[in-house]
């Protein structure tokens, strides 16, 4: 590329020193166009794709014309104008989350949405299926499912994002590892060890994914990982050799995932790290943290060769291990987490009444997150615990009479989370028609079979975007990611 003229130069370095993307510049007809720079897997053709997004242009005097969404005009910035803007924005934001603490008992979208334009709200569940479903979907593949441009469906996921303070994780198959789940349940008879000290010896075990403070029969319970019955008796025992000093009654219960995940813990992940390639122990490591990463960040941090990171996440995600990049949303006006374990103590009944339940957990929600985070199947007692949260004082118990209206020949006792000692739950909105749920109720209750959406790319996005670029005829390469 021809050298760029001094102003257009500094004014690209300063955006660049201050985006958290990689974005590069072109020069075209003596105009500066200001692209983020990604890359796609092309599933026809096997290959990687470069991915662009057309952010705006730096004019000669070194002002940045910021493109918008297609019913706004552009706006003609410095980019110490376009930095206050930023500055101005945070602070409104933080203003918007005092604000959510104060309305926590509206409705999840209203309160997000408090001053926006109500014509939003209509995108917002199509987009949290979306990046539920694949957190590095492309803005061409998602203006498609909203019927708007690349431009604008940025901007609503943006909106998203900032409300409900997205975060993008990787999801795992960790039995493809080798692991499968336990719960531990612990009850102290007398004294009870301080919070403090009771994470400081729980985050020191890698196995352990997540532990919850509830009001019960049990003070404890937590979610643990281990490669057999055996290595999970050894784990609980050595757990309560450094709690001695403390009166206790544990219990087990090995799990059978149904529905949901529980996000994983870097330190699980260190575990890895001589089980695996390099590139692909270091890939999961940092798409927990960051789901969305460049890959080529991941490349030059590491010292790989230029698409050795994406050719690793192709080829985890095509063995399965790694499920999808999948979002979970932390600002939620929930009050609380609860548990509902179902006991089996008719069979006959439970199997008359199983497609019926079937349904009712992936029955579609109000709320923009799924009605359960969690289903597992448990073994001893024969059964199910379901997690959901709990967004009104008397959700609970609708939600109990329902399942007892379902004569599931099941005995339901209820559990409340009262604190998140370590880890966190999973909150999404999976699309439920490719759920485990929706699998069953096809090949065994004869259900229709509905249209699915599919969520990857599929190599036809770029002429698809370029036909519908409503950026004035600007060369857009190809689809986008945020």
């Amino acid at each position: 590329m021809a050298e760029l003229p001094r102003k257009v130069k500094e004014a690209f370095g300063a955006l660049k020193r201050r985006s958290k993307q990689s974005i590069e510049i072109k020069s075209i007809n003596k105009h500066f166009y200001v692209y983020h720079s990604t890359s796609g897997w092309d599933r026809e053709r096997k290959k990687a794709v470069k991915i662009s997004t057309y952010l705006g242009r730096i004019k000669e005097d070194g002002t940045f014309a910021e493109v918008r969404a297609r019913r706004q005009r552009s706006g003609k910035q410095t980019v110490g104008q376009l930095v206050d803007k930023i500055d101005m924005l945070s602070a409104e934001l933080a203003q918007a989350r005092d604000k959510l603490t104060v309305l926590q008992q509206q409705r999840p979208a209203e309160v997000a949405y408090e001053g926006t334009h109500k014509s939003s709200l209509k995108y917002e569940s199509t987009i949290l299926k979306a990046l539920s479903m694949n957190g590095r979907i492309s803005m061409p593949m998602l203006g498609k499912m909203l019927g708007l441009s690349q431009t604008a469906a940025m901007h609503q996921a943006k909106r998203l994002e900032r409300a409900y303070s997205i975060k993008y994780i990787a999801e795992i198959d960790v039995q493809k590892l080798g692991y499968l789940s336990f719960l531990i349940a612990v009850k102290f008879v007398e004294d009870r060890p301080s919070r403090d000290k009771l994470r400081s010896i729980l985050e020191s075990e890698p196995r352990i994914q997540l532990v919850m403070q509830t009001q019960s029969d049990y003070d404890l319970l937590a979610y643990v990982l281990a490669k057999s019955n055996t290595e999970a008796i050894h784990l609980v025992i050595a757990l309560r050799m450094q709690l001695l000093e403390y009166k206790s009654k544990w219990n087990m219960w090995p799990l059978d995932s149904d529905y949901g995940t529980v996000p994983l813990r870097e330190v699980f992940i260190d575990m890895l790290k001589d089980s695996m390639l390099k590139r692909e122990y270091v890939l999961l490591k940092e798409l927990i943290k960051d789901g969305r990463k460049e890959f080529s960040e991941i490349d030059k941090k590491y010292g790989f060769d230029a698409g050795r990171s994406q050719y690793s996440y192709h080829k985890l995600r095509e063995s399965g291990l790694l499920k999808r990049v999948t979002i979970t949303i932390q600002n939620l006006p929930i009050k609380y987490t609860a548990l509902i374990s179902a006991s089996i103590i008719d069979e006959e009944k439970f199997r008359k009444g199983r497609g019926e339940m079937v349904r009712s957990i992936i029955e579609d929600t109000e709320t923009p997150i799924n009605k359960y985070l969690l289903v597992e199947d448990t073994a001893a007692p024969d059964g199910i615990i379901f997690f959901l949260p709990v967004f009104g004082g008397d959700d609970l118990d609708k939600v109990v009479e329902n399942l007892n209206g379902l004569r599931l020949g099941m005995e339901f006792t209820t559990t409340i989370v009262t604190n998140l000692l370590i880890g966190e739950f999973c909150c999404r909105r999976f699309d439920n028609m490719h759920s485990e749920q929706q699998a069953v109720l096809e090949k065994e209750y004869g259900s229709e079979i509905p249209k699915k959406i599919d969520y990857e790319e599929t190599g036809r996005a770029k002429k698809e975007a370029r036909s519908r670029s409503d950026i004035r005829g600007l060369p857009l390469e190809n689809a986008s990611g945020m």
